[in-house]
């Protein structure tokens, strides 16, 4: 069944749902289907994304789980430090349950850079007779609908295989130049490796695979108050006037009516000129209106709490609502609370940094620690936080 998604605010379109959690073996391009129709983790995203209550979940946690960072003075790639990897893999983390990561090498083996690969981009391949996973394939756009130099890309052919990580030199150095004298130009074509971590073996969940009708009915929500701001608030109308010979006063008539109707034509109004009005006054007659957002207050409230719960922040929805107060130790008792709920995906970034820090110099001497986010009152790190930013 499709849903309305906003793209704008002023278009709509029509957007499938995530189909039911299936995985299973596409031999076309020897990879683990994600998802009935492959698309799972692009219909997760597009539902987080137009719903507001998602995605202020799903930025907070990705907020918690990189906290102040490790150590925001080396890069770890041409353009990001350290931090900003850390910051990217929380990101991944709270919308799909895991990250990728791609690793790449100079001539010896040695690793010279990483950055986080988009986890929906990825997909896993064949599994070999020992449960391993053998291959990672990568495309830019799964859905097809992109195009690149030109040209639509094809998922079938527009794809890129990739070795999974290594942390033995021996393996790595194989993979780049096989049975071949080394080269520098073997070594530049070698594409490097992708470190997949995943909350499950396979591939991940988010924590919006529990709530993605809450989503999708959060949208809905957000969709129908956005109407009733933009045309319900103020009623609809039908106006008849007396139609003039003039047709230059005609319009000036319309085009006054129409300057009178609010911000972006929230009072909609029908204007039907006749002939044979009774009166030269022209005649309005009010339509009936209804304020659908008290209609679904409770429906509302319940969607948000689920959406808050299932990204762990049941603290935050009762902050948002008035239930626990508003002060700076019930503020700094929340965050504490929400450090120690996201731990185990703190870990998940810090165990895998730590995997490879040897063979990164970058990295080598760097204790791999995410320092958490503390609430401050006073001084430079003071928290700015507001109601409307629960």
């Amino acid at each position: 069944m499709g849903r309305v998604s906003r793209l704008d605010s002023g278009s709509l379109k029509i957007k499938a749902s995530p189909s039911k959690w299936v995985e299973w073996y596409d031999a076309t391009i020897g990879i683990k289907s994600w998802g009935s129709d492959n698309l799972y983790p692009q219909r997760l995203l597009d539902l987080i994304e137009n719903s507001p209550n998602a995605s202020v979940c799903e930025r907070r946690m990705a907020d918690f789980i990189a906290g102040d960072g490790i150590d925001n003075s080396i890069m770890v790639n041409s353009q990001q430090t350290l931090d900003d990897l850390v910051y990217d893999c929380a990101d991944s983390i709270s919308k799909f349950g895991g990250f990728a990561l791609h690793v790449r090498y100079n001539g010896l083996a040695e690793i010279v850079s990483i950055r986080v690969m988009p986890i929906e981009g990825v997909r896993i391949g064949e599994i070999d007779d020992n449960g391993y996973i053998s291959k990672y394939v990568w495309c830019d756009d799964w859905e097809g609908e992109r195009t690149k130099a030109g040209k639509a890309i094809n998922p079938l052919t527009d794809n890129i295989e990739y070795f999974p990580f290594s942390p033995n030199k021996n393996d790595v150095l194989l993979r780049m130049y096989g049975n071949n004298t080394p080269t520098a130009e073997l070594a530049r074509q070698y594409k490097g490796e992708i470190i997949y971590v995943s909350n499950r073996y396979y591939y991940p969940k988010g924590c919006g695979t529990t709530v993605l009708t809450n989503m999708s009915t959060d949208e809905g929500i957000s969709n129908i108050s956005y109407r009733n701001t933009r045309c319900n608030f103020l009623p609809a109308s039908l106006v008849c006037y007396q139609k003039n010979a003039d047709d230059a006063a005609n319009r000036a008539f319309l085009n006054g009516l129409q300057s009178m109707q609010g911000d972006e034509n929230t009072s909609t109004v029908m204007a039907v000129g006749l002939d044979d009005i009774t009166s030269s006054k022209p005649e309005v007659t009010p339509f009936p209106t209804t304020n659908y957002d008290k209609e679904f207050s409770v429906t509302a409230e319940a969607t948000a709490k689920a959406i808050y719960c299932s990204w762990k922040a049941e603290n935050f929805y009762l902050l948002r609502e008035g239930k626990i107060g508003f002060g700076g130790e019930v503020l700094s008792s929340a965050y504490n609370t929400y450090n120690l709920a996201v731990k185990s995906e703190k870990r998940m970034i810090e165990s895998t940094l730590n995997k490879i820090k040897s063979n990164f110099s970058a990295l080598s001497n760097v204790d791999i620690k995410i320092k958490p986010l503390v609430y401050a009152t006073t001084g430079d790190d003071k928290n700015e936080l507001n109601k409307q930013d629960l």
